[in-house]
């Protein structure tokens, strides 16, 4: 009984280690484009810059997921790493249809797109934008 606790101690770091691809998502800019009913017209704009978490998906795809930081229903769903079209060994794409979110995780690099807004009619009020930040892995 004392050797299955001393190799489960032993093997804890490593499994902890293997769970623990998790990353921290800050935004450093955000822009994008918001209706001026008024004025009937669109204008450039900056938005506040968001934060996201990206770890492994408990789905059944065994992917990732990027869910906004204090959100509890803003999530996307991701794949895994270099399963794109562009076969980037380091690229994880989330997707979603109104948001996208690229993360490599060699440069510590994402790219958010709110993809909803403007399309859907001429007194939209929802707002598409694009950020870019870093993660960090934690």
């Amino acid at each position: 009984m004392k050797k299955i606790i001393l190799i489960l101690f032993i093997l804890s770091p490593f499994s902890y280690a293997a769970a623990a691809d998790k990353w921290l998502c800050v935004g450093d800019k955000s822009t994008g484009f918001s209706n001026d009913l008024d004025k009937k017209q669109w204008q450039m704009t900056k938005f506040p810059t968001s934060k996201w978490i990206i770890s492994k998906s408990d789905g059944p795809t065994k992917g990732y997921v990027a869910k906004e930081f204090g959100s509890k229903d803003r999530s996307i769903p991701c794949g895994k790493f270099g399963s794109n079209v562009l076969e980037i060994k380091n690229l994880l794409i989330c997707d979603h249809e109104i948001m996208t979110l690229k993360f490599n995780r060699k440069t510590g690099r994402y790219l958010h797109f709110y993809k909803a807004g403007f399309v859907y009619s001429e007194n939209d009020t929802d707002t598409p934008l694009v950020e870019i930040g870093t993660c960090s892995k934690f």
